[in-house]
Order: C-alpha cells, then sequence, then structure tokens
C-alpha cells in the first residue's frame, strides 16, 4: 500500500509500484499507437524485460486480443518467476442471465483464463465492465466470491471509469481489488480510492499517460483533448521534464495506487519507466498540474475520443 508524504500518496519506490499493463502485447492497443499489433518476439522481449527488472505484477484481459495466449505461452517456454502476479478481467456478461447462469458463466471464464495463462491461481480478477456489477448484483459477487473459495483467484474486483463508480462499489465489503483511471487530466478518483487502500483493497491506477496522448503533439490527439495537453506541456517546458516522465511520476506520486499499470511498445520505454519510478518527484510541476489540467477529466476519457492521422 501507499505511504503518506507531504499530504499525499505515493506508491513505495520499488519496482512493483508499476504494473505491466498488456493490452498493447495483443492487440493494436492505444491513441499513441502507431506500430500496429506488436510481434510475438516483441511481446516476449517486453515481458523478459519485466522478468529482468522485476516488474511482476501483470494486467491482462481476455478482451485484449491475443495478450492472455501469449502470456501463457511464453511462461509455459520460460517458466514462471516467483513473485509473478497475474490480474485479469471477466468478459462482458451477456443480457438475460439468471443467477445460475452468472456463476457457471463467471466460472467457465475464470477457467479459461487459467489454462490459457499457464496459472493455477491469479492474483486477482476483476469484473471488466462495471455495468455488469449493476445488472446483476449479488449473483455476480457471489460467482467471484466462489472463485475465491476454490482457490483460483486471490481477490476479486472491479475496474471503473469514474469517482463516482468507486463510490458505488465501494459499498460490496466481498471485493478487494480495484482499477481507475488517474492521470494529469483525470484526477477526481485518487480519494475515493485511498480511502479503499486504507482498508486493505488493491488498487491500479491505469491510464497514466492517457494511452499514450502525452507523447503526442496537440495537433495529433482528439481536438477535445488538444487544448488541454497543449497546457501540459507548456507546463512541462517550464520545469525541463519531458511530458511523458512527467504523467508517470504525477500517477506515482498523486493517484493513491498500489501500482500504475503502464503499457509498453517496447523494453526500452518498460526500463525508462522502471528509472522514472525510482526518482524523486517534481512536486511543484505536479502541484501545477492539480491546480491547471484537473479540468480536462472528460476531453481525457477515451470513450469520446475520435482517431486523429
Amino acid at each position: 500500500m501507499g505511504r503518506r508524504l507531504s499530504g499525499v500518496w505515493r506508491c513505495p519506490v520499488t519496482n512493483r509500484a508499476i504494473a505491466l499493463g498488456t493490452a498493447q502485447l495483443g492487440m493494436a492497443y492505444g491513441v499513441a499507437n502507431r506500430r500496429g499489433m506488436l510481434s510475438k518476439s516483441q511481446a516476449e522481449s517486453i515481458l523478459q524485460t519485466a522478468i529482468d527488472l522485476e516488474v511482476l505484477v501483470w494486467d491482462t484481459a481476455p478482451g485484449y486480443g491475443c495478450s492472455e495466449t501469449r502470456i501463457g505461452e511464453f511462461l509455459r517456454r520460460v517458466g514462471r518467476p516467483d513473485g509473478l502476479e497475474l490480474f485479469t478481467k471477466l468478459p462482458r456478461l451477456p443480457d438475460g442471465l439468471t443467477g445460475p447462469e452468472v456463476a457457471v458463466h463467471v466460472a467457465r471464464s475464470v477457467e479459461d483464463s487459467r489454462s490459457v495463462l499457464e496459472c493455477e491461481r491469479l492474483g486477482g480478477l476483476l469484473v471488466h465492465h462495471v455495468a455488469d456489477l449493476a445488472r446483476y448484483g449479488g449473483a455476480l459477487v457471489d460467482a467471484l466470491c466462489e472463485c475465491q473459495r476454490l482457490g483460483w483467484v486471490d481477490r476479486v474486483g472491479v475496474s471503473v471509469y469514474t469517482a463516482q463508480e468507486i463510490n458505488t462499489v465501494a459499498v460490496r465489503a466481498e471485493l478487494s481489488a480495484i482499477q481507475y483511471p488517474f492521470n494529469v487530466f483525470t484526477q477526481d478518483a485518487g480519494p475515493g480510492a485511498t480511502e479503499l487502500a486504507s482498508r486493505g483493497w488493491r488498487t491500479f491506477a491505469r491510464s497514466a499517460l492517457a494511452q499514450g496522448a502525452v507523447a503526442l503533439s496537440a495537433d495529433q490527439v482528439t481536438p477535445s483533448l488538444s487544448p488541454w495537453l497543449e497546457r501540459m506541456t507548456a507546463l512541462c517546458g517550464r520545469h525541463d521534464m519531458s511530458p511523458v516522465d512527467a504523467a508517470l511520476g504525477f500517477a506515482l506520486e498523486r493517484s493513491g495506487a498500489d501500482h500504475v499499470v503502464l503499457g509498453v511498445e517496447d523494453p526500452a520505454q518498460l526500463t525508462a519507466a522502471v528509472a522514472t519510478a525510482q526518482r524523486p518527484g517534481a512536486s511543484e510541476l505536479y502541484a501545477a498540474f492539480q491546480e491547471e489540467l484537473a479540468g480536462g477529466a472528460q476531453a481525457a476519457d477515451p470513450r469520446g475520443w475520435t482517431r486523429t492521422a
């Protein structure tokens, strides 16, 4: 869990502060993606680098193309390193299921992920679509808890988009893991997630780089985000810090999360991210982000983006 420093929460300064996001390993992912889908060898180079750097919390999902398959094939070939934790997600549930059908669907999905990932016990299982929790309520929570009882997963929880959704799921005492977006534009989830962390939940902040948008110029992103990105880039320039390093450092220091989920496109990016996690933060710049960029949350929601050239 994070520790309080000067009124904010900071992840422990270890490589565990970063969780490897693996959407990029199985599909052409992210607004900044210009390479398309990575090759199998490129994906495995990233996984091997994660092991070498002791980045041993990996976040995946059946919805991330062939990500689970590539992870499983890699682990079958090289062996499972000590301390590796795999967190995956539940595919969207079909409409109109009865309670027993929800249980069957969840059990089947978890069995599939465990088999594909070569993993007898998962670190965690998250509901990928929070609307499923609203639709199926107790039946879904009971099915998740049964997976815990059977020893298939350590923790069960949910992936959310908004601070309001955090407050909605917080009443579910059976849950113990949450993933939420947090970056220089989307900052409102931090306080609620910090409260859950204080109750022993495992917390993950995602989209620290806004799907890579912070690495782009203002004319390369969706128009609603463009003025916010210009403002962020100007702030970074005044502090002689790259937008990518600043955005990652901000999420590590201010998100309240145990882990910041980070997807990369090559081993060098992961190596650089670990170095950023081990450096002192830029507190003055981060304070400026909080003061000047928090209003960009709606613009930074990828569900409303249009892809630019």
